[in-house]
This record gives structure tokens, C-alpha cells and sequence, in this order.
């Protein structure tokens, strides 16, 4: 609009203020780049700025028309694109016809702005190669100048000024159909507002790289979901616990995790949770199973949130990109939650044990090693014998190992009734009895807890943490 303005600057009404026109046009010549901060106004570049938003208004209220002259002889036609629009065919004969019928489409829209600027850009003298314009009826002339008009509501005159304050004709104030809609806000409201544009126009942007495509309403409920200062991460495609297909659009961005999940039978359902509401993050599975391999959040408030099935290849949207696997997701979670006050721990899958039917476990009462009761000894108690005497490691098991310096002769806790080794009781070592070590507080040789008692002749129950 800055360009078309300062291409015809004509007014009805006062004049224009043409070099606060040329000012904005530089402050908003943006090359490639948004810029990093505010741009401050003058008060004529601001001036100028709230004419442009008002001529907006006045066109958006008043008929849209094209003035097509002839170059040769001067001869004049007044062309309707909306009506238009309803003859494409039509439209595509004559030379202007491509760049008029994209005017009316976008008139028809809602967009007389951007109509009036495709009319003023668009419409030249000339066709393409295979395109013939249009034959003056006067002079069978065929180059034309094309100017978008109006009408004024107060005289019905012909007004073809870029921009309209005043009628000449009748003194009608273009400026009273403004109306009352506001047009500044405040500069943080501003910022916030072009933030959040461009996190979702960088998420619309990429989204056709998203595995498998996403649903029209899924794509919109992440886009919604993105604030101002929430900067896109990471996006990939995953499952539920217990669900055969992959549903679920997940999106990792600085303050939330938000997810889309939408099936070819179902309506889109989603949901956001920012970091700040985790509690845990729990790693899911292992590398060997990748469908049941993924991680839960466990939530301050709610249920558990799982997501499970990771494969594929995710859209990030850093330089580098952040990967998609569990691994990354588990890491960039963690870092997120310590940013936004959590603990960032991510607490490690439990392994299923798979148990030989032969082997039986069972679990032990824990004892703390401080002095106890003393309990009767051994019937048969063999002879005590030199820490330095305690018997080697066999192959067949753990042997007790020497007593930990001061333990050793601690007496053993009160045994109300047998208690069932953890593990089968290791061989013990080949020669006499009185070869074994005395009964005491050893360090366990299975690392189930830091100290376990050996009777003389075998492990017990008894351990100490």
C-alpha cells in the first residue's frame, strides 16, 4: 500500500503528507529478516500509518470499480470484478483477465484491501504470449491503463484518488465511515501478538513434513494451543498404551507438551501441560520392545499422561533440529522441567526378571546392625579363627567374606523362627568344618543390602542396610 501510495499520490481532499510516506516505507523495508525490536514511529510516520488503517476501513465500505482507458483514444469503460467473478471464462479472453478475476475472488472473501492492491499491481497493458486483450470498440486499439475507482455516497461522483478524505465535489467526510474500531494497543500487547503468529506460522509451515500428514482439526488444536512466548521444539507422531495405531500428534515446545490425538473414526482431542505441572517423568520399556518403549508424566493434578510406540522421523524446529527418539524426547523433557523449577529426573524403566521355576526368592526382614538382644549360640559352635584364616572364594558361589572392621562382633539379632535364605546358600568350601568363618555381619555377597549374617554354616534372612 506504501508503494501504491507513493506511485499516485492524489488525494480528495487535503494533501499528503508525501515524504512521512516515504519515512514508513523505509522504517518497514524489512530485507528478508523480521526485525529484533520495536520499531519506533515519528509522529508523522504514525500519522501516517492510521491513514493508511482508515482507507482500509473506507474501501472495505464502498463499491470496488476498474476505470479501463483506452491508450489510443481515450475511450473509457468502468469493469465490475465482482461480476466478474461469476465469468471467468469471460475474464480469461481479454489480457487483464487473470489479475481482475483474482481481484474479485478476493473481494468476494472479505479482503477489499488486498483486491484493490492485486487491481493496482496486477492489471497492466499487455497478455501473456498466449493471452489477447481486448479491442477498443472505438479505435480497435488494444493497451489500456487500469485505475481502481469509487463512488462518493454524498454526490454519486466518480473519485479515483489513491486516498479519499473529502469529496471535492460535495465536501462528503470519507473519514466519518471509519467508524470506532480501534487501532493501537499497547507495545507489549503488540509483541506478544506478532510472537505468537509466528510460532504458529512456524508450525503451520512445517507441518507438511510431519509423518503421515495431520488432520485439518489436529493441525489446528496445536496451532491453537501455542502462546506468544512458547517456542516450537520438536513435533513427532506416536501411540497410546494398549492402542494398534499411531494417533497421536505430540508437540515439544519451551513451556508445554501439547498432543493432538485424531483417528480416522474420531473426532480430534487435545490437550496441553506445561512443565511446570510435572511432577515425574517416567521412562516406559526397553530399546529391544520400540512399540511398548516410550515414558508417562505424572502430574501434580490429573492422570498420568502415557506415550508409547516412537518410530518414524519427527520435525524439529532448531538449527540443528532436536531428534524424536525416546532417548532425545527423555533428555530434552528432563532439561525443560529443571528449567521450569522440577527436579528434571528421569526415573528408569523396571525390568521384568524372567525366574528359573527352580529358583525360589524369597524376601528377608530387614535388621538393623546396631547391638542387639543376644541370642543363644550355636549348638556346636566351631572353633573362632584368625580374621586372617577367613577361607577363599570357590567357584560354586559368593564365600563369606572377611567381617567389615567392627562388625564382625556384633551378635547376631534374635531369631523367633527360620528365616528362608534369599538365594540358595552357596557350597561351602571343601575341608573340615572348623575351616568355616565364625558367625557374624558380612557384607552380602548377592548386594541385595550392605550386610547380611552367615551362622557359621550358612546365610540367613538377615541383612542390614
Amino acid at each position: 500500500m506504501l508503494d501504491v501510495l507513493q506511485a499516485r499520490p492524489t488525494v480528495a481532499g487535503p494533501p499528503l503528507d508525501v515524504e512521512s510516506v516515504r519515512r514508513l516505507a523505509r522504517a518497514v523495508d524489512f530485507d528478508g529478516d523480521a526485525p529484533s525490536s520495536p520499531i519506533v514511529l515519528s509522529e508523522g510516520e504514525q500519522r501516517c500509518l492510521e491513514l493508511m488503517r482508515d482507507q482500509a476501513v473506507i474501501r472495505d465500505k464502498l463499491p470496488t470499480r476498474v476505470r479501463q482507458t483506452c491508450k489510443a483514444c481515450g475511450d473509457e469503460r468502468i469493469i465490475n470484478p465482482a461480476r466478474l467473478a461469476r465469468a471467468a471464462d469471460e475474464a480469461k479472453a481479454n489480457a487483464s483477465g487473470k489479475a481482475l478475476l483474482a481481484s474479485a475472488q478476493l473481494l468476494g472473501e472479505g479482503h477489499p484491501v488486498l483486491a484493490t492492491l492485486n487491481l493496482l499491481t496486477g492489471l497492466g497493458s499487455g497478455g501473456g504470449p498466449e493471452e489477447k486483450p481486448p479491442i477498443c470498440p472505438r479505435c480497435e486499439g488494444d493497451e489500456y491503463d487500469h485505475t481502481p475507482i469509487t463512488f462518493c455516497p454524498g454526490c454519486r461522483a466518480v473519485r479515483d484518488e489513491s486516498v479519499l478524505l473529502r469529496c471535492p465535489e460535495c465536501e462528503f467526510e470519507f473519514l466519518a465511515r471509519r467508524g470506532d474500531e480501534p487501532l493501537w494497543i499497547s507495545t507489549p500487547d503488540a509483541v506478544a501478538q506478532y510472537d505468537r503468529a509466528r510460532n504458529q506460522a512456524a508450525l503451520r509451515r512445517r507441518a507438511k513434513d510431519f509423518e503421515n500428514g495431520l488432520w485439518p482439526n489436529q493441525l489446528q488444536a496445536l496451532v491453537d494451543a501455542v502462546d506468544a512466548g512458547d517456542r516450537p521444539l520438536v513435533m513427532c507422531r506416536c501411540g497410546r498404551p494398549g492402542e494398534v495405531g499411531r494417533y497421536l500428534a505430540l508437540l515439544l515446545t519451551t513451556d508445554h507438551m501439547v498432543w493432538a490425538w485424531e483417528s480416522p473414526l474420531s473426532g480430534a482431542k487435545s490437550g496441553k501441560l506445561h512443565w511446570r505441572d510435572v511432577r515425574t517423568i517416567v521412562e516406559l520399556g526397553t530399546p529391544a520392545n520400540a512399540q511398548h518403549r516410550g515414558f508417562r508424566l505424572e502430574c501434580t493434578e490429573g492422570d498420568p499422561m502415557a506415550m508409547v510406540n516412537f518410530r518414524g522421523v519427527g520435525v524439529g524446529f532448531d538449527d540443528p533440529p532436536a531428534g524424536s527418539s525416546v532417548e532425545d524426547l527423555l533428555t530434552l523433557m528432563a532439561s525443560l522441567h529443571r528449567q521450569h523449577g522440577g527436579s528434571g529426573l528421569v526415573v528408569p524403566a523396571t525390568p521384568v526378571l524372567s525366574v528359573s521355576p527352580a529358583l525360589t526368592v524369597s524376601p528377608a526382614p530387614p535388621v538393623s546392625p546396631a547391638p542387639a538382644p543376644t541370642a543363644p549360640p550355636p549348638a556346636a559352635p566351631p572353633p573362632a579363627l584368625p580374621a586372617a584364616e577367613v577361607p577363599a572364594v570357590v567357584a560354586s558361589g559368593p564365600p563369606p567374606p572377611a567381617p567389615a572392621r567392627g562388625v564382625a562382633s556384633v551378635p547376631p539379632p534374635p531369631t523367633p523362627a527360620p528365616v528362608p535364605a534369599p538365594r540358595p546358600t552357596p557350597a561351602p568350601p571343601s575341608g573340615p568344618a572348623d575351616d568355616l568363618p565364625a558367625p557374624g555381619w558380612y557384607a552380602d555377597p548377592w548386594r541385595a543390602a550392605r550386610l547380611r549374617w552367615w551362622n557359621g554354616t550358612q546365610w540367613t534372612g538377615h541383612t542390614s542396610p
